[in-house]
């Protein structure tokens, strides 16, 4: 399994603690979701998926997906599917 790496240089705040950061930045393919990401953003735990994919309304297109420090945390982390 591939390990991602996200650091807090390498995100753009979306709102408040909310994240965002397009997938090829952290060195994945389009389409590769891992089950949890590394960082150093909050309090350095990783982030883990968390919810469905966001999809496009009309197209169908798989926009990013959520994930989430842990499982009480409002750190959120949107990789977008580049």
């Amino acid at each position: 399994m591939k390990v991602a790496k996200v650091s807090f240089d390498q995100v753009a705040i979306t709102e408040g603690s909310r994240y965002s950061v397009e997938a090829s930045t952290l060195g994945l393919k389009p389409g590769e979701w891992p089950a949890y990401i590394t960082t150093d953003i909050g309090n350095g735990e990783p982030f883990m998926r968390f919810r469905k994919f966001r999809i496009h309304p009309v197209t169908g297109e798989v926009l990013g997906l959520n994930y989430i420090q842990s499982p009480h945390s409002s750190i959120t982390l949107f990789v977008i599917n580049d």
